[in-house]
């Protein structure tokens, strides 16, 4: 082999290994866009994406709970063009990615993991979670079966009748969460009473009216359903609700632990976020297209009990629940429906 042809080699192998040098250093982009602030699923993907074996920086762009923004916030991400999207909520992926058949959202080269989406499928943002159907689309799914937050309300009231709900008449998500109890108040034999918010009213006066009409209508418990306003809002959900001597379930743990929510049965939503970063890994690593990866589910749901409410609304667990439930807080003594107002 001559001189030439051996100096030549070394130089093309000199420049492949520059190559693999630059390739395994570099520095991936990923934009999580928010609805109302960096919450735990935010602060999971974040302390994961830390730990990456990838040098990804996260840059956090928020709607401030105002859909207005997001359409900006599209733009700036179709400018920016990240290595990967994750959104939050239904409204913001829907805002971000679209849905199946229109061109609303951001540049389907550019890869979205979807979190807190109620259901992806009903709001036509996927096919399945096996096959999304979207080539640049896939995400993280947490919530509870609607079936298991029925059964555990028969467990805990096994007089239950009537379930109430309070919903947005213009929120997607919220609307298909009713379509779904409905359907299952005729498998299950439970009465449902959903009750529409108005959306011209104050928060107080929307949801204490709303609660003022479930009372009249003899609902046993309430659900806390897929909405952001209801967990914007839910303190003041909450405090009407025990006013009115009704328990509460709700999909938000947080409610139970830093509220006056009775019953969650839910994800840890840290884990969320660090599933996403899964995602975002899997894609880093590989030629894999987002669409090409299933839709990761967190089936590992935590029973949570406020116990400190039960004895307020005098409506212990029983014991077939006591099992698997996490007590929260500590009992305190002589506590009254005034002490939590």
């Amino acid at each position: 082999m001559s001189k030439a042809v051996i100096q030549f080699m070394t130089f093309v192998l000199l420049v492949c290994a520059s190559c693999i040098r630059v390739s395994a250093s570099s520095q991936y982009t990923v934009t999580m866009v928010l609805w109302d602030g960096c919450e735990a699923v935010c602060k999971g993907l974040n302390d994961a994406l830390n730990n990456s074996p990838h040098d990804i920086q996260l840059q956090l762009l928020n709607a401030h709970g105002d859909p207005n923004n997001l359409a900006s916030i599209r733009a700036q991400i179709n400018k920016e063009r990240p290595d990967a999207v994750v959104t939050w909520g239904t409204k913001t992926t829907i805002e971000i990615a679209g849905k199946k058949h229109d061109t609303k959202g951001i540049d389907s080269s550019i890869p979205v993991i979807f979190t807190q989406v109620s259901d992806p499928i009903a709001s036509d943002i996927i096919d399945d979670f096996s096959h999304t159907g979207r080539r640049n689309i896939t995400g993280v799914y947490s919530r509870v079966p609607e079936a298991v937050n029925i059964n555990a309300i028969k467990q805990y009231m096994p007089n239950f009748k009537v379930l109430g709900v309070l919903f947005e008449p213009s929120a997607e998500n919220s609307l298909n969460k009713v379509k779904e109890l409905k359907a299952l108040s005729e498998q299950h034999g439970f009465k449902l009473v959903s009750v529409p918010l108005n959306s011209n009213a104050e928060p107080m006066q929307a949801i204490e009216q709303g609660i003022q009409t479930l009372k009249q209508q003899d609902v046993d418990f309430i659900y806390l359903g897929s909405s952001t306003y209801l967990e914007k809002h839910g303190a003041i959900l909450i405090d009407c609700a025990l006013k009115a001597s009704l328990p509460i379930i709700t999909p938000y743990e947080n409610m139970v632990h830093d509220s006056h929510a009775l019953m969650s049965i839910a994800a840890n939503d840290y884990e969320v976020g660090k599933v996403a970063a899964l995602q975002i890994d899997t894609l880093f690593s590989t030629d894999t297209t987002a669409g090409e990866l299933p839709v990761l589910r967190v089936e590992d749901f935590a029973y949570t009990v406020n116990i400190n409410i039960a004895k307020v609304l005098n409506l212990y667990p029983p014991m077939s629940l006591l099992k698997i439930i996490e007590i929260t807080p500590p009992i305190e003594e002589n506590l009254s429906l005034g002490d939590v107002d």
